[in-house]
Order: C-alpha cells, then sequence, then structure tokens
C-alpha cells in the first residue's frame, strides 16, 4: 500500500517492511510491512481485519517476482482504496473559550458518529484509555 499520488514500483529501495504509520494489521504488533495474507490460492489473497487510521487515498502495489525485498519490485497497479472519513487537521482555540468543533472529510458520517477529545501525543486507535 502506498498513497495514491505516488507511483507503484519507483520507490527508493525501501524495504517492504516499512508500513505506512496510519495502518493497522491484526496481530501485527511490530508495524513490519503487511505480513503472510490470512487466505489464498493463485488467483486471490486476503488480508483480514486492515485498518486505516485516518480519512486517506491509497494505492496497492502488486509485486509478481517473489521474492520482493523492496517497494522497487511492486510495479503493478493493482487497485485503489479511498478511505472516507474526517480529514486530520489541527484547530487552535484559546484557552477557557468557547469554540465550533467542525470535522469536515470525504464522507461516510452518520448521525452516530462520536469524536473524542485526547492528548495529541496518544494514537487515536489505542483502547482502554483515560481522557
Amino acid at each position: 500500500l502506498i498513497l495514491r499520488n505516488q507511483t507503484c514500483g519507483a520507490g527508493g529501495s525501501t524495504p517492504v517492511n516499512d508500513v505506512l504509520p496510519f495502518l493497522r494489521i491484526p496481530g501485527n504488533i511490530s508495524r513490519a510491512g503487511m505480513g503472510p495474507w490470512d487466505e489464498g490460492s493463485e488467483s486471490y489473497q486476503v488480508w483480514r481485519s486492515v485498518a486505516v487510521d485516518k480519512a486517506v487515498e491509497l494505492k496497492v502495489c502488486w509485486c509478481d517476482e517473489a521474492p520482493c525485498p523492496f517497494d522497487s519490485y511492486f510495479k503493478v497497479e493493482a487497485m485503489y482504496i479511498s478511505v472516507q472519513g474526517p480529514v486530520e487537521k489541527t484547530q487552535v482555540v484559546e484557552y477557557g473559550q468557547p469554540f465550533d468543533l467542525l470535522v469536515e472529510g470525504s464522507g461516510g458520517f452518520k448521525a452516530a458518529d462520536r469524536v473524542r477529545m485526547q492528548s495529541a501525543d496518544t494514537p487515536c486507535f489505542e483502547e482502554n484509555l483515560r481522557v
């Protein structure tokens, strides 16, 4: 997975273990690459329960010449993923003063959605937070 405005196979020989900082894959605590697929054959592969922690446009690049140790091996554009939701931004407000909280994004908002305010140095996906 790369950002949609990047080119498949045109990387700077980055090891494939580097992963986008907002990508979460179950059981991959070290955040090292996508890891092995959960299910597949010669005609398909599945990585289950992948999560993306922000709205972003992504491109899936494919390597068909295993082993694939570097990003330059992933030359085939396989698909695009549009992750909808709030756009990450910064809002500066004055301490103790009321303010309007505006959340904007590419869609997918529902009346049941909620926001949580927390320390900026805490990852949004961290569980069991005290806020």
